[in-house]
Order: C-alpha cells, then structure tokens, then sequence
C-alpha cells in the first residue's frame, strides 16, 4: 500500500488556500439539513479514491514482480521506482480532476442559499421570540430551580426522618421482645394475670416502703432520746 496521506493534507491546505470551497456562515445550516458535513462527505471520497489508485499500483507491481518474463529485464529496485513514479503521476491527475469536482460539489449540490429556511425553522420566522418572552422564559426556568431546590430540600427532611422512624421502630422491636420474654417466664411460673401481678407487686412494694420509713423514723426517735440523757459527772467541792 502506497502512502499518501501527506499529499491528501497537503491537497486539503491547498484548496482552502485558493478559496476553492471556503467555508461559509452556513456550514452548521448544511450539516443540519444533510445530516453530515459536507466536508467530511468529499474527504471520504477523495479518500476512497485514492485508496483504489495505490491499490491497482500495488496489484500491478506484483504482477510484474511475480511474472517470470520481466524478472531478468528489470530489477525490484527498478521495478518498486517505477511504481512509485506511477502512483505519484496517476494521484496528482486525479487530485487537479478532483479539484474541480469538490469545488462543484460545495458550490452546487451541497451549498444552501441564504434565502432558504429549513421547514424545522419557519416557525422561528414567523413567530420570533421577543425579549418579553425571553424574559418570561428565564423567570419560568428560576421558578422550576426554586422547586426543585424546596423538593430537594423536602427529600432531605424525610430522609432524616425515615431514618429516626427506623430508629424508633428499633427500640420498640426490643420492648416487644423483652415484653414476649417476660410473659414466657410468666406463663413458666403460672402468672395468669399479669396486670394483677403488677399491681400486688407493686401495693407491697409501697407497703414495705412505708414500714421502711416507719422503722428508719423509731430508729431516730431513739437515737435523740440517748443524746439527750447522756450522763453528766458532777464536780466534788
């Protein structure tokens, strides 16, 4: 394969020095009603071409080179020079050809005049869009960022709440299974009425609290009575 990139820059730069196909305001116009650029739709053709001239010299070199005929007439050195000198004559014929068809090409079939709008834009023609509309649009777009600020917002709350629910729900999971565990031992030592339990449980507790108190209060009463009758020695004159 011979290469020929260099040439196809150098190719490029030379037509859009001479002003061949310059590039116009209406490029983005172009692309937008073919649906590619026009630009990249004659590279890949040159491209193409190109490619299908250094593949014919190629299978003609090896022809030569393979056919026994011309083996002892010419030698590779020869031969692979003369392929080159072919490939180079055959590209910069067709470059100058191709020249012409690009600048055709851009000028006639892909170019859009100016008059033209696409059927996409006339609504922009015949109905513009006025400053008050813009207007009217930005503050619309800041009222949808204020919502979606206050929703954010909102989400964030529930979240922390979602999460001191689930917290809640922990601590209540533990009472209901410390609650199961006690009425197991209840059932286990014949406490049919676990509310009357409680409340005898607890009348007796209050009972012994006061004997408790009653005993604690005997006990200082007792006390005071001592210190008061503590025996005083009296002095011999």
């Amino acid at each position: 394969m011979f290469e020929f990139s260099a040439r196809m820059a150098s190719n490029q730069g030379e037509s859009s020095a001479t002003g061949l196909h310059p590039l116009t305001d209406r490029k983005e116009y172009e692309t937008q009603y073919f649906g590619f650029t026009p630009k990249s739709f004659v590279d890949g053709v040159y491209n193409a071409m190109v490619e299908y001239l250094s593949d014919f010299v190629e299978v003609t070199h090896k022809y030569f080179l393979d056919d026994e005929r011309f083996k002892e007439q010419i030698s590779v050195e020869a031969l692979q020079e003369s392929s080159n000198r072919l490939f180079v004559h055959l590209r910069d014929a067709f470059d100058k050809a191709f020249d012409r068809l690009e600048n055709y090409l851009m000028k006639n079939i892909f170019h859009i005049p100016s008059g033209i709008v696409l059927p996409e834009d006339k609504v922009h023609m015949s109905d513009p869009v006025t400053e008050s509309m813009d207007q009217k649009l930005d503050n619309e777009l800041e009222e949808l960022r204020e919502k979606i600020r206050n929703a954010q917002y909102v989400n964030c709350r529930l979240q922390k709440w979602l999460q001191d629910v689930d917290s809640v729900q922990h601590v209540l999971d533990s009472l209901l299974a410390q609650l199961q565990k006690w009425q197991m031992v209840c059932r286990e030592s014949n406490v049919t009425d676990l509310g009357e339990t409680i409340s005898f449980v607890a009348d007796r507790t209050r009972q012994l609290l006061t004997q408790c108190n009653a005993m604690k209060a005997t006990q200082a009463e007792r006390n005071n009575n001592v210190k008061g009758s503590r025996y005083v020695p009296v002095k011999l004159q």
